[in-house]
């Protein structure tokens, strides 16, 4: 029986200069990898798939945009010794009180 764990990592989101202002390359922030591409996202058809190899494990993504300022990624890991599937929910958090949107900054 399964059981659900609860785990952390860092993500770093470019948008490439000059390039599509809708797709953003994704890089591990922490840990070994960090640095490291880990896959590309588009959300503006409002679902996006990715596949990421890792050694011997291979990832695949499926992400769905819910609304506005919500989106989630089911990743299903595949390998010698993993068998697993990844929920996760992305939300934007509300600007603190007193935050200027960033169109408004100088």
């Amino acid at each position: 029986m399964s059981r659900p764990l609860s785990a952390t990592r860092r993500y770093s989101y470019r948008f490439p200069a000059g390039g599509d202002p809708t797709e953003a390359q994704v890089f591990f922030a922490d840990g070994p990898s960090e640095g490291q591409f880990f896959h590309s996202l588009r959300l503006q058809e409002g679902a996006w798939a990715a596949h990421h190899l890792c050694v011997a494990d291979h990832y695949s993504g499926e992400f769905r945009a819910a609304s506005a300022s919500r989106w989630e990624a089911v990743w299903r890991v595949r390998g010698p010794k993993k068998d697993q599937v990844l929920h996760s929910v992305y939300e934007r958090e509300a600007p603190a009180a007193g935050a200027r949107a960033e169109e408004d900054r100088p």
